[in-house]
């Protein structure tokens, strides 16, 4: 039982950087196409992206800080995972300012593509997430067995206090 657990581990966690790979192209890309639509952006500037950049780069860039702020945890809570997320992705937005002043590329990025793809990536990294949550659970791949002990006690007395304090506040009205 322990060994199939952790197998599933190691295959929920490859499948969540597959996804999260996926969702900072589609972020990156959808980012892009919007900034080129865009009726009010300046026709005069160049806006280009390297295949490299794009592609290899900053996913990599991403699925490591995500890594490294333990955004790949799965006996965290949904608050704490898109908090996480969050921290991870403004860090990796400053890393890649940072690295595209280095590779001399900024003065063909706009900083409106750099807002877009932060909003973007933020976004398609928590739906995505979401969606392949709901979908390992449903296949109950993520489902832990737990076993709960004196809940029914518990949950009894919950309701006679509930019940209690509306049984006052019905009275003093």
């Amino acid at each position: 039982m322990k060994n199939t657990y952790v197998n599933s581990n190691v295959i929920v966690k490859t499948l969540m950087v597959i996804v999260d790979y996926i969702s900072v192209i589609c972020g990156i890309v959808s980012a892009y196409n919007l900034r080129l639509l865009l009726p009010f952006s300046e026709s005069d500037m160049v806006l280009h992206i390297d295949y490299w950049y794009a592609y290899i780069i900053t996913p990599l860039l991403f699925i490591t800080v995500l890594f490294l702020n333990h955004g790949y945890k799965i006996d965290t809570a949904y608050w704490e995972k898109v908090k996480i997320i969050f921290r991870s992705i403004t860090i990796g937005i400053v890393l890649s300012i940072v690295l595209m002043y280095a590779g001399h590329i900024i003065n063909n990025v706009s900083r409106l593509f750099v807002i877009l793809s932060y909003g973007f990536i933020l976004l398609y990294i928590i739906l995505f997430r979401y969606i392949l949550a709901r979908t390992l659970i449903k296949l109950n791949i993520l489902a832990i067995p737990v076993l709960l002990v004196g809940g029914l006690v518990k949950q009894q007395s919950s309701w006679t206090f509930i019940s209690a304090i509306c049984r006052l506040r019905c009275t003093k009205l």
